[in-house]
């Protein structure tokens, strides 16, 4: 019984049960083997676990080497304020930002959450990102980027792989964001003379790597004075408390409506994180964090005030 009782705290995960029971010469080497067994498995989760946080680290260089400088896209461009952040998880995914010009000279932004973990994910954001720039030569919108990003992918037919990904082009003589969501959260908006932001629904398309015949559509917005633009991944509505209690969009509406008129891209960014990560507490990122944010200026920046970090 004694022995019965031990197995079943082994089977229930309990590796550091150790077996005593020497009553019999029979019972005596039960025991021996089972202990055995169970050191055996002791020490294969931790090479394991060891050379999953070895992989797992080297994903993370990976997703930190790819992502650009912050304010880099909209540097020259007075009246537009840009900011992102990464908050990477427990795990490393392939949740990243991406900044590019078109061969007509439009800043483009291309935010992407990739279905898969670890050094995988990595690996195919790297691919992921060249294909996107590859394309990007003969795209007209970032529609049709996605949708010759999507042939490629669904042809391939990369087994559980699947792309959530948003891509804007901004125009900096009209101030219009033409962008297309395909599969990401929708971004969530303020113009200037509103009280409070709210989602830009209808406007997504199906993720990448799915249906090779999915249709994709581009919408725009033009940027006024006072107008935020901001994309959370979904890692932040989906974060939960001690008590599995969700942040949810609601509250990620509240804090944003809390920032004042004309504050900075930095300032959304940093409430939301701050606000995510005081709800969670001791409770860690189970995936990656990618905040996003784009401000037209109510006041340009004068010549001398121009900074990539503004």
């Amino acid at each position: 019984y004694r022995i019965n009782r031990s197995l079943e705290r082994i089977i229930a995960g309990d590796l550091n049960v150790v077996l005593a029971e020497k009553s019999t010469p029979e019972f005596a080497a039960l025991s021996d083997g089972i202990n055995a067994t169970v050191a055996a498995l002791k020490a294969a989760f931790l090479e394991t676990d060891a050379r999953s946080a070895q992989e797992n680290s080297l994903a993370k260089s990976i997703q930190a080497s790819i992502l650009p400088r912050s304010g880099s896209m909209f540097r020259g461009i007075p009246e537009i304020d840009c900011d992102a952040k990464l908050l990477p998880g427990q795990e490393t995914g392939a949740d990243c930002y991406s900044f590019f010009l078109s061969p007509d000279g439009r800043p483009t932004f291309l935010v992407t959450d990739i279905s898969v973990h670890g050094m995988r994910a990595a690996l195919f954001l790297m691919k992921f990102r060249a294909l996107v720039q590859d394309l990007m030569e003969t795209a007209a919108s970032p529609a049709t980027l996605f949708r010759d990003v999507n042939r490629i992918l669904a042809r391939e037919r990369l087994e559980g792989v699947y792309v959530s990904a948003f891509c804007g082009q901004f125009d900096p003589k009209t101030f219009r964001l033409v962008f297309c969501d395909a599969g990401y959260l929708p971004p969530l908006y303020r113009a200037g003379g509103d009280a409070s932001f709210r989602p830009l629904k209808q406007t997504t398309s199906p993720v990448l790597s799915g249906s090779r015949d999915a249709t994709f559509e581009s919408h725009e917005i033009e940027l006024r004075p006072g107008d935020v633009f901001m994309l959370c991944s979904d890692a932040v509505i989906w974060a939960k408390d001690k008590e599995n209690f969700f942040f949810s969009r609601d509250r990620a509406i509240r804090t944003l409506n809390a920032v004042p008129q004309g504050a900075s891209a930095k300032k959304f960014i940093s409430s939301m994180e701050n606000a995510m990560l005081r709800f969670i507490g001791d409770v860690p990122l189970d995936d990656d964090v990618v905040l996003f944010a784009v401000t037209r200026r109510l006041t340009p920046l004068r010549g001398e005030e121009k900074s990539p970090s503004t």
